[in-house]
C-alpha cells in the first residue's frame, strides 16, 4: 500500500510504504470441536494449501498441535530456513522413518497375525496403485484415531510436512506408495501443508489399503468444499461437504454441513453413537423378555398342561416388548457423555459380551421367580389376602397364582427397562433418567395399564384383583432385577469402554505398560463377540432356510388347491349345460 502523509505547516507531500497483512481468524467454536473430537477418540489432521509455517500456526490455534509440539515445530522451521535443502531434509526424514518402522508396526498392526507374505496382494480399481509390502511384525491389538496418535511421541520433523517432502517420502519413482514408510509416518503426521488434491486422495487410499491388510483400524472422514476435494470425499468412508462449497463437492460427499460449522461433525458423531446404543438397548431388553415369555409359555404347557400366561396376556406382553419398549429405549437423545466412549469397530457386533451377560443373568433370575410363584411360594403369596380366596370363580382354582405370575413377569420387564438404559456396566442406571421425559411417560403408562388390567381385567385378561400385600411382593420381585444387575457388574466381560481423560495414561502407552494388557483384553473380548455373532448368524441362516422351505410348500399347496377349485367350477358348469361332470370322488380328492 502507498500512503501519502501531509505534514502540518508544510505544503509538500512525503510518501511512505506500509505493509498490511490480512488473516482469517479461526472460528471460536473450532478449538472446542477439535477438543471434543480428541475426547471422542477421533484423530484430527489438517491438509492445507498454505505453507508449513501458516499451517502450523493455524493448527496450534485450533488445537490440532499441542503447545509444546507447536513450539518445537516453530524452532525446527526456523533452523531449516538457514540451511538444508529439500533433498537433504528428505534424506534425513527417510532415515528417521526407517528406524521408526518396527515401532510403528508394533503400535498400529492388527490382532497378532503374520502379514509378512501380504505384499503381493493388490486391491482392485483405484487401490491398485498403492500396492506395496508390509513389514513382518507380530503384534496384538489394533488402535486407531486419537489412540493411535497418542501411542507415539510425535517427532517435530514429521508432525508438519509440506507436500513435496511428503511425496518424496512415501511415493516410489513409479508412483506407487511405499506403505512401510507411510505406516511409520502416519501416527506422527498432524499437518500436511502445500498439499495438492492428489495428496489428500493418497492419504485416504493408503490408510484404506493398510486397513484392508489388517495393519490399521482407521475409519476415515474427510471434510472439503472445493471441486478438487471430490476424489478424496468419494474415497473416504464418510465425506463431509460444506453448504458453501461447490456442487461437485456436495454430490461427492455423504453428509452436508448446512451451517458450515466443524462442530456439526461432533453432533454427527454423537448421533451415530446414539443410534448404535439405542438399538443395543432395545435388543438387550427384548431378547430377555422374549426368552422368559417363550420358556414360561412352552414350559407351562408341557409341565402344567396349561400356560400360566393366557393369550390376551401374551398380547399385552408383546405390546410392552415391541412398540412401547422401542419408543422408550430407542428415542433417547444423545448426550455429551457419549464422547467419552471409545470408538467402536466398524465390523463390531451389536450384541456385546456385556449385553449377553445381562440377557442371560436377567433371564435366569426371572425364570427362577416364575418357578417360585408356580410352586409352594405362589400358594403362600396367594393366601396373603382375603381377596384371593375364592376370587378365581370360573377362571379356575389357580387364578390367583397365575395372576401373580403374570403381574410379577410384567413388573420385572418394567424394572428391566430401566436396566436396559445402560449397556456398558455403568454403576448408576438412573443417571440422566429425569431428562428422558418420553421414557418416563411410557414407563408410567405401562405401569398404570398393568394396574388396571390386574385389578379390573377380570375374565377378559384372566386376572383376579390383588391385595396391597400381594402387590408389594410382586414389586419386590420386579426390583430384584436392579439388584441382579449390580451383581452382574462383578463379572468382568470386557474392558472399560470409556476414553481416559486427556493426558491420562500417555506415558504408559508409550512405554508399553498397562496399554498392552488392555489391548490383549480387548482382542479377547472381540474374539468372543465375533464367535457369538457367527453363532447368531448361523442360527438366522437355519431359520431362514426353514422358512423358505415352508413358504415353498405353502405356495405349492395353494396352487394345487386353486387348480382343484377351478376343476370344480368347470364341472359345475358342465352340469348346468347337460355335460357329464368328472367323477365326484376325483373332485373330492383334488380338493383335499
Amino acid at each position: 500500500w502507498l500512503i501519502c502523509f501531509l505534514e502540518p505547516g508544510v505544503h509538500t507531500y512525503t510518501s511512505g510504504v506500509c505493509w498490511c497483512c490480512c488473516a482469517t481468524a479461526v472460528r471460536p467454536a473450532v478449538p472446542g470441536a477439535i477438543a471434543d473430537c480428541k475426547r471422542a477418540g477421533i484423530g484430527v489432521r489438517m491438509v492445507t494449501g498454505d505453507n508449513a509455517a501458516t499451517g502450523a500456526a493455524i493448527a496450534a490455534t485450533a488445537g490440532i498441535l499441542e503447545p509444546q509440539l507447536a513450539q518445537q515445530v516453530e524452532e525446527l522451521a526456523a533452523a531449516r530456513s538457514h540451511g538444508k535443502g529439500l533433498q537433504q531434509q528428505v534424506q534425513e526424514l527417510r532415515q528417521m522413518l526407517t528406524s521408526l518402522q518396527p515401532a510403528a508396526a508394533a503400535v498400529a498392526h492388527g490382532s497378532g497375525k503374520d502379514i509378512s507374505n501380504s505384499g503381493s496382494s493388490r486391491l482392485a480399481g483405484k487401490q491398485n496403485m498403492l500396492a506395496g509390502r508390509v513389514g513382518d511384525a507380530r503384534v496384538r491389538g489394533p488402535v486407531a484415531g486419537a489412540a493411535l496418535m497418542k501411542s507415539v511421541t510425535p517427532h517435530p520433523s514429521l508432525a508438519v510436512l509440506e507436500g513435496p517432502a511428503f511425496r518424496a517420502l512415501v511415493l516410489r519413482p513409479d508412483g506407487t506408495v511405499d506403505l512401510d514408510m507411510f505406516a511409520a509416518l502416519w501416527p506422527h503426521l498432524r499437518v500436511l501443508a502445500r498439499a495438492t488434491p492428489a495428496d489428500k486422495y493418497t492419504l485416504v487410499q493408503a490408510v484404506k489399503v493398510l486397513r484392508a491388510r489388517g495393519q490399521f483400524q482407521e475409519t476415515i472422514a474427510v471434510t472439503g468444499d472445493g471441486t478438487n476435494d471430490a476424489p478424496a470425499l468419494t474415497a473416504a468412508d464418510v465425506g463431509f461437504a460444506m453448504a458453501a462449497g461447490t456442487s461437485i463437492a456436495k454430490e461427492a460427499s455423504d453428509i452436508l454441513l448446512l451451517d458450515n460449522n466443524f462442530r456439526s461433525i461432533v453432533s454427527a458423531v454423537k448421533w451415530g453413537r446414539n443410534v448404535y446404543s439405542c438399538v443395543t438397548k432395545f435388543l438387550q431388553f427384548q431378547l430377555t423378555a422374549n426368552a422368559v415369555a417363550l420358556v414360561t409359555a412352552a414350559g407351562g404347557g408341557l409341565l402344567l398342561r396349561a400356560s400360566p400366561l393366557s393369550a390376551v396376556q401374551m398380547l399385552w406382553v408383546n405390546l410392552i416388548m415391541d412398540s412401547l419398549a422401542s419408543l422408550a429405549l430407542a428415542t433417547e437423545e444423545p448426550t455429551d457423555a457419549m464422547l467419552d466412549e471409545a470408538p467402536r469397530n466398524r465390523d463390531g457386533a451389536l450384541i456385546t459380551p456385556t449385553v449377553v451377560k445381562s440377557i442371560v443373568g436377567q433371564t435366569v433370575l426371572q425364570l427362577g421367580v416364575i418357578a417360585l410363584l408356580l410352586g409352594p411360594t405362589g400358594h403362600a403369596v396367594a393366601d396373603l389376602g382375603a381377596v384371593a380366596a375364592g376370587a378365581g370363580g370360573d377362571l379356575g382354582e389357580h387364578a390367583a397364582e397365575y395372576t401373580l405370575v403374570f403381574n410379577s413377569f410384567v413388573l420385572m420387564q418394567l424394572f428391566n427397562q430401566v436396566n436396559s438404559r445402560k449397556i456398558h456396566d455403568e454403576a448408576n442406571v438412573l443417571d440422566g433418567i429425569l431428562h428422558q421425559r418420553l421414557f418416563l411417560v411410557i414407563l408410567g403408562l405401562e405401569a398404570a395399564l398393568q394396574v388396571a388390567i390386574v385389578q379390573a381385567g377380570g375374565r377378559a385378561f384372566s386376572t383376579v384383583p390383588l391385595t396391597w400385600s400381594q402387590w408389594g411382593v410382586c414389586i419386590g420381585f420386579g426390583a430384584l432385577t436392579l439388584l441382579a444387575r449390580q451383581a452382574l457388574r462383578l463379572i468382568q466381560t470386557e474392558p472399560s469402554n470409556r476414553m481416559p481423560p486427556p493426558g491420562a495414561g500417555g506415558s504408559k502407552s508409550r512405554n508399553g505398560g498397562s496399554s498392552n494388557s488392555g489391548i490383549k483384553t480387548s482382542a479377547a473380548a472381540a474374539q468372543r463377540t465375533v464367535a457369538l455373532s457367527a453363532a447368531l448368524t448361523e442360527h438366522s441362516k437355519a431359520v431362514s432356510s426353514w422358512l423358505h422351505v415352508a413358504a415353498v410348500q405353502a405356495v405349492d399347496a395353494l396352487a394345487a388347491a386353486s387348480t382343484a377349485m377351478q376343476q370344480v367350477d368347470a364341472d359345475a358348469a358342465k352340469t348346468k349345460t347337460g355335460l357329464q361332470p368328472s367323477d365326484p370322488r376325483q373332485i373330492k380328492q383334488r380338493v383335499v
